[in-house]
């Protein structure tokens, strides 16, 4: 689980505070260590996922990962989240926003988790969906960033 959380940290790192071509390996390594020692963590599979994704464009690669992390662990709010994002690049928005609603059943208190859902919205060109997902999302927490980001997005 700790080499998980690196992977996550340097992923979420990436692109924002630290250059992705430093930040991609090391979520890399860190996420192959965490799969050494755990094949079955669900969350190890996810880094993998997200990278074959993001910059290696292996469509195949990264479905293969987001699949096996959402079977190992069914209730994976990130996989589900970070799958949803994945699916309307390969044309299957409805089957973004059922991951995104699954993943949001998870815990359906979380900014991040209904700020998603809204972020699928406006990929699958959902506006009024998107606008009032986002808006729940704002009134959850309303210095989050990313549903602002979004809702801009939208309109």
């Amino acid at each position: 689980m700790a080499y998980s959380a690196v992977a996550y940290n340097y992923i979420n790192q990436d692109d924002w505070f630290i250059a992705p071509k430093v930040a991609g390996p090391k979520a890399r390594d860190a996420a192959r260590k965490g799969l050494e020692l755990d094949e079955s963590n669900s969350e190890a599979h996810v880094v993998p996922a997200i990278e074959s994704q993001w910059y290696e464009w292996d469509w195949a690669g990264a479905e293969r990962e987001f699949k096996r992390a959402t079977k190992l662990n069914p209730d994976n709010a990130d996989a589900r989240g970070y799958y949803s994002w994945f699916l309307p690049i390969i044309g299957r928005g409805d089957e973004a926003v059922a991951e995104a609603k699954r993943g949001l059943q998870t815990d359906p208190l979380s900014t991040g988790l209904n700020g998603n859902l809204g972020s699928i919205f406006v990929f699958t060109h959902q506006w009024d969906r998107a606008f009032e997902q986002l808006r729940t999302s704002i009134d959850l927490d309303p210095n989050y960033w990313f549903d602002h980001y979004f809702l801009g997005r939208a309109y």
